[in-house]
């Protein structure tokens, strides 16, 4: 298939969970925005639970079209099995949207199952796939999924140069079209203005000193663990005694007991607690927060653009490329306890968070990916 320059190309993109379409906004905004390109933008997973927060509605709040709506937990089975079988439904489910709407090319963003869903459908029906942020690793079953996906596409948007080589050793060699373009979670801190502190802190009510932003998700390889590493690090932020604004994990298996804990956390006054909260609300935490502590992305990627301290938890982020300011700990209360501490409390080590330098790029992926998108003959 060719594809010429000047024809309105046709991009799909697939979102599934708040995060991942907190990653895809400024791609989004930037395909929407090209005059050659055209948004079709595909929602399911997570964004259509309600016990997850519905994020669907943020999506709609910021005036994204939705091309379609593909629900895939109809037995809310958050098991590996029904992880599985939710893949499955999604192939299904984006084989016959294809047929209808074929797109040009179809972005699979990092390392989640609907995004191998995308990128097998793609590859079966003779269809670009473009994929974000491969080459990363971390350690976890992710890396499987994600580089799985890697081998299924023909475009590659790697977010550091260490990514791109990882990336050229899994292909083989040389890699026709591979672009180092940075990780477009970051675009947002160097495009818009984020919320003022005051007005961010009464909202979540945390009015004065230092507070904690907690996300914990289970890791896939570690199910039958998860709910006793949660209750590891609740034990740990109890004994810091500050207060704490803790978002609720994915949907990955071992969530509905990880929420089973939470749900129990509800009378204590020193734990704020939401399913889910607006990007831009989030990352204004984020930066305002004395630290972020558990096993999320954002600690890797976003955080030290922020200058906020991490306290990263366990396997699930273990091996990924990142600032040497991060603090890597295990499931460990006493661990824990005195990396919080040190993040919280330590001048000399909030000294060299401050002067520490990201390695995921300066804040253009979304206009880069476009752009090269618009350019690319196929």
């Amino acid at each position: 298939m060719i594809l010429y320059k000047y024809m309105v190309k046709k991009i799909c993109l697939v979102t599934g969970t708040r995060a991942e379409y907190g990653l895809s906004y400024s791609i989004l905004r930037a395909i929407e925005a090209h005059p050659r390109l055209s948004l079709q933008l595909i929602v399911t997973g997570m964004h259509l639970l309600p016990e997850y927060g519905h994020t669907i509605d943020f999506i709609k709040k910021d005036g994204f079209s939705i091309a379609a709506e593909i629900p895939l937990y109809g037995e809310h089975d958050f098991s590996g099995a029904g992880m599985a079988n939710a893949i499955a439904v999604c192939i299904e489910k984006l084989t016959i949207q294809f047929k209808k709407n074929r797109p040009d090319i179809i972005i699979a963003m990092t390392d989640l199952g609907f995004t191998l869903a995308s990128a097998i459908v793609g590859a079966h029906m003779n269809i670009p796939v473009a994929h974000v942020h491969g080459g990363d690793v971390s350690g976890s079953v992710d890396d499987a999924v994600r580089h799985a996906t890697t081998q299924l596409s023909s475009i590659h948007f790697p977010a550091s140069q260490k990514s791109a080589e990882k990336i050229t050793t899994l292909l083989g060699g040389d890699v026709r079209h591979l672009y180092t373009v940075g990780a477009p979670g970051l675009d947002i801190l160097y495009q818009q203005t984020l919320l003022d502190e005051k007005k961010i802190r009464e909202k979540y009510h945390v009015s004065h000193g230092p507070y904690v932003l907690f996300i914990q998700h289970p890791v896939t390889t570690e199910v039958e663990e998860a709910s006793e590493q949660y209750i590891i690090t609740l034990s740990a932020l109890k004994k810091v005694d500050v207060p704490v604004i803790l978002i609720y994990p994915n949907a990955d298996a071992g969530s509905s007991d990880i929420i089973d804990i939470i749900e129990d956390q509800y009378d204590d006054q020193n734990i704020s607690i939401y399913k889910s909260i607006p990007r831009k609300e989030f990352l204004s935490l984020l930066k305002y927060a004395g630290t972020l502590v558990g096993n999320s992305s954002c600690g890797i990627v976003e955080a030290p653009s922020l200058f906020t301290p991490v306290v990263n938890i366990g396997n699930r982020q273990k091996n990924r490329e990142c600032v040497d300011t991060v603090l890597h700990v295990g499931h460990d209360v006493d661990d824990i306890t005195q990396a919080i501490r040190m993040a919280l409390y330590d001048k000399d080590f909030q000294y060299r968070v401050k002067h520490a330098i990201n390695p995921y790029g300066d804040g253009t992926a979304g206009k880069k990916i476009a752009e090269i998108l618009d350019n690319l003959n196929l």
